[in-house]
């Protein structure tokens, strides 16, 4: 299933590709969808690293809950708009789905600071691990 360090690995290569976005012409949404990827495999380098196994979905808010079992997840984290996210790995991909809207850079920023701020916090699990 590959250790922390990788799953973290390809997290940041993910959160590159996001922040690089930011100012490119192009669907918010999309940018979502790879900036929730980033977030996705952050988390489950965590799961990795506190042995969890890794369950095979997209879901963020699952994925933390998990997280939180093992490991207080600091305030600073913003759990909530971090499960949001969820909702691009699936239903905001597809056009004319009955949720499908797509969001403002406005948006897209918050939810990038927010990863931001997560990836702090899993950076630093996974790099203090003994």
């Amino acid at each position: 299933m590959g250790t922390a360090n990788e799953w973290l690995r390809r997290a940041e290569s993910m959160l590159t590709s996001a922040v690089a976005m930011e100012t490119v012409n192009m669907l918010n949404n999309d940018k979502c969808y790879i900036l929730q990827q980033a977030v996705e495999k952050a988390i489950k380098a965590v799961l990795v690293l506190y042995e969890i196994q890794v369950p095979r979905h997209h879901d963020i808010g699952r994925l933390l809950k998990l997280v939180d079992e093992v490991k207080e997840i600091p305030q600073s984290v913003d759990i909530e708009t971090l499960s949001e996210l969820s909702e691009f790995a699936v239903n905001l991909r597809y056009p004319g789905s009955s949720s499908y809207d797509e969001i403002s850079q406005e948006e897209y920023k918050r939810y990038l600071d927010v990863a931001r701020v997560a990836f702090i916090w899993i950076r630093n699990q996974v790099n203090n691990a003994v």
